[in-house]
């Protein structure tokens, strides 16, 4: 072996048909390490001691394009979205020619036993402009990488999601066939190939400022990834329409890069299988692309692990997880509240700049039980700092009807059927007036930002008796409520229903972007505006039996909203015949909701869509109103995920979602 590195054979309970031996190389010639931190040992196959010095002296041009990740980070998907950027996004090419050819795995010869190639040499000798990927740590690449500069772009993905795909990998395509703990353990040693993990992005991390460099992560892409490609489009020197990127971002949409056979890998993985006596075994190179999925997979013991082992890693680091590893927060405390930036690298909506949580601290009035309840955050725009106050002390009289749910279920329905039994059934006054001026929103205008009006002093300016609106978590609602106790209404809906419905009214109403999966990924970690979602439900749920709130269900109003009105009216201390009920049931029917001017809110819609820059697109308020109807849109995964966080967060309640 040469001076420049230092290789020590190592022994390992990791070893696989696709590589038998593994050995730790530290690299000791720093001429041109562009870190001022000294190099961290690798774990490499053994077959890599002969192709060390080879990779060092590659020679580099001005005009490479090279793509780094640690693997299972989103290469592959990088590197199609990459050179499609960088060819004019020429499709055909990108169709007829395997993306493998198209931008080649540098070392994938001088690492696997069973892969004769030299690839390094073949890669030295492909025709320029070339595209290189290469899974090796920043002290193992070609060192002219940085004197000579070319474009590098670097993702960097969560460790947790990264060790499941991972495992999964290694047992498929290298035929590993040990326990999946001591895999996991060998990444939580470093001793897994191209490890070590959160080195290999931390490195990459402190050269993001240089001008050839593009920092990425796996989760920014996964959540909005039509917002980045203008950022990667700029890194390149190139110009696209919106259309045209309209057009990439589904091309590189994980369905399609899924059943695309120039990027799935699909012949690989068949003869890896077949290789490892595993045909017939079911796998695909593009599993699930999902954020979060590491917690259907690793014990709480083994996230546990992961978590501290990421922070003892990024102890001396600025590098933290936003979306990766930690989320950035900076926190400010009054008296009643506790208010914490969360980073737009942790989720953009598009909707607000910046977002925040909120949590009470002040626990006056509070009506719940604090040591079985306690006031957890909320999710919600920067905007709300401003208003937090104001809604907490907000006047409530006696003569207040307030309806109080989590979006997208069954709002609007409510409160007509609300405000018409409280209103002696006034149809005349329900058509020529819009529902949004009968019954208001109180904090809409605490929290969009392109709507300039404070609706926190319209609410409390309505003549009296005022019905009054609110997805607020029930800990930051004015604490009036819970002394004064006028009649709240609050409606529980599936949260899988939800999920779907308020994804089609984010992309609409508030111009998200991002993917359906991205959506619900943030829904399931609580990171959508008016999260924590299944505690907002259980928090009214602990006050069901409360003489002043009635606790109703979207389902049971589907079901049978005729047979439930009496209720309401007795709630509401009103009585009608049965004619002038059976003529109200007719009336919230969702057809009739669904072309009623004064409830279907199109206005509100066609202002949005333009606004957004989507007029021509077809949205209507009231979409659906099916139970179930998430079985239609909802990937099977993610049900799963959803039926597990449900359970989860129930756990220990007797309330149980309906879902029929």
């Amino acid at each position: 072996m040469s001076d420049s590195f230092t290789v020590v054979d190592i022994d390992t309970d990791l070893s696989c048909p696709g590589a038998g031996s593994f050995v730790k190389i530290q690299l000791n010639d720093l001429t041109d390490y562009p870190l001022a931190s000294t190099p961290s040992p690798a774990i490499v196959p053994a077959k890599f001691r002969n192709y060390a010095q080879q990779v060092r002296d590659f020679q580099v041009y001005e005009d490479d394009v090279w793509i780094v990740t640690y693997p299972k980070c989103g290469t592959t998907w990088t590197q199609e979205m990459v050179w499609l950027i960088d060819h004019d996004l020429d499709y055909e090419t990108a169709r007829n020619v395997n993306l493998n050819t198209r931008s080649v795995f540098l070392e994938i010869g001088a690492i696997a036993d069973r892969i004769p190639v030299d690839t390094v040499t073949a890669t030295a000798n492909l025709k320029r402009p070339r595209h290189i990927k290469s899974h090796l740590p920043l002290a193992l690449l070609p060192k002219q990488l940085w004197t000579v500069k070319p474009k590098i772009i670097y993702v960097a993905r969560n460790p947790k999601d990264v060790a499941v795909s991972y495992l999964h990998h290694y047992q498929m395509i290298m035929g590993y066939r040990g326990s999946k703990e001591a895999f996991l353990n060998g990444l939580l040693e470093d001793r897994v190939m191209f490890c070590p993990q959160v080195k290999h992005a931390l490195d990459f991390w402190a050269l993001k400022g240089v001008p050839n460099v593009l920092f990425l992560t796996y989760e920014s892409m996964k959540r909005d990834l039509r917002n980045v490609l203008p950022k990667v489009c700029d890194f390149f020197g190139k110009t696209y329409t919106e259309n045209q990127l309209d057009e990439l971002a589904v091309h590189l949409s994980f369905d399609e890069m899924k059943k695309n056979p120039s990027t799935n890998n699909d012949q690989m993985v068949r003869s890896a299988m077949k290789m490892n006596g595993r045909e017939g075994e079911q796998f695909e190179f593009m599993r699930k692309g999902i954020v979060g999925d590491f917690r259907n997979e690793l014990s709480p013991e083994y996230i546990e692990k992961f978590d501290q082992f990421i922070e003892q890693q990024l102890a001396d680091s600025d590098f933290k997880r936003s979306a990766v590893v930690t989320q950035r927060l900076q926190a400010m405390t009054t008296s009643s509240f506790t208010i914490t930036d969360v980073t737009k690298d942790s989720v953009d909506l598009n909707w607000n700049s910046q977002n925040i949580r909120v949590q009470l601290n002040d626990l006056t009035d509070y009506p719940l039980d604090v040591t079985r309840n306690p006031p957890g955050p909320m999710f919600v725009s920067a905007k709300y700092r401003n208003y937090a106050q104001q809604m907490r002390d907000f006047q409530v009289y006696e003569d207040d009807v307030w309806i109080v749910t989590f979006p997208k279920s069954g709002t609007t329905w409510t409160e007509e059927m609300v405000w018409l039994i409280n209103h002696d059934l006034d149809y005349k006054t329900a058509r020529e007036i819009k529902l949004n001026a009968r019954s208001i929103f109180i904090e809409f205008g605490a929290i969009a930002d392109r709507y300039p009006v404070n609706t926190i002093d319209v609410a409390s300016n309505l003549q009296r008796p005022r019905q009054i609106k609110s997805h607020l978590l029930l800990p930051l609602l004015p604490h009036q409520l819970w002394t004064v106790k006028p009649r709240i209404i609050y409606v529980a809906r599936n949260p899988k229903d939800v999920a779907v419905s308020y994804f089609h009214h984010c992309q609409v109403l508030v111009d998200y972007r991002g993917e359906k999966e991205a959506f619900f990924d943030d829904l399931l970690n609580d990171r959508v505006i008016f999260c924590p979602m299944i505690q907002h439900v259980l928090n009214f749920w602990s006050l069901k039996d409360e003489p002043n709130v009635l606790f109703l269900t979207y389902e049971s109003m589907k079901r049978d909203l005729r047979g439930l009105l009496p209720r309401v009216c007795q709630f509401l201390n009103k009585s009608y015949t049965d004619i002038q009920l059976d003529e109200l049931a007719a009336h919230l029917s969702f057809n009739e909701m669904k072309k009623n001017p004064a409830t279907n809110k199109e206005e509100t819609i066609r202002n949005a869509l333009k606004s957004n820059n989507r007029e021509g697109q077809h949205f209507e308020f009231l979409r659906k109103g099916i139970v179930g109807d998430y079985r239609n849109e909802m990937p099977e995964e993610y049900i799963k995920r959803f039926d597990q966080f449900e359970a989860e967060q129930t756990a220990g309640s007797d309330f149980k979602f309906e879902y029929e």
